[in-house]
């Protein structure tokens, strides 16, 4: 049976991410409106398709996501971050507002592959993590595959902990 590693990230929001700004892009970070949530998930399938380490488990990530997304246009403990180059959207964070959640970063931080390595993971992540820590979150977490990019490589610069989860989680039951 096919089993995952899956690891959490959590970020003191009162230290750990201030080393970065969101400012690093030159791409428009905003917050999403209702308008921008079909262009929303679009971008988001087709990151999770293009990343290899989510495999098999990216249309559930990606449906999962979607879940959590409709819960903005119902006014509950969600948001979601653009980011735009013009008028396309090229990346995008969701976020749950429930200080008692198991994760923040619902999505965690995607790209198109096209923007990926480019820095504008480093300011989507930036900007993320200061939307929480405006809400005066003390903390904020994301849970996602140990192998894939953003776990490698962007995570841990911003002085993230790292656990390893013993089992697999079921995206469900994170909600």
């Amino acid at each position: 049976m096919f089993k995952p590693d899956w690891v959490k990230f959590i970020w003191n929001l009162q230290t750990d991410h201030r080393r970065f700004s969101p400012d690093l892009t030159k791409l428009d970070i905003r917050v999403g409106e209702s308008a921008d949530v079909k262009s929303f998930y679009e971008t988001m399938a087709s990151s999770f398709r293009t990343e290899r380490a989510w495999g098999p488990l990216a249309f559930e990530r990606v449906e999962e996501c979607q879940r959590w997304a409709d819960d903005v246009t119902e006014g509950r403990d969600t948001l979601f971050l653009v980011l735009e180059d013009g008028k396309r959207i090229v990346g995008g964070s969701l976020l749950c507002t429930d200080r008692e959640s198991q994760r923040h970063l619902v999505s965690g931080v995607f790209l198109v592959e096209e923007y990926r390595c480019r820095g504008e993971g480093v300011a989507l992540l930036a900007k993320s993590l200061d939307v929480l820590a405006e809400k005066e979150f003390p903390q904020a977490s994301v849970m996602t595959r140990s192998n894939v990019t953003a776990a490698k490589y962007l995570y841990p610069k911003f002085g993230a902990h790292q656990e390893k989860l013993d089992e697999p989680i079921s995206l469900k039951q994170v909600a």
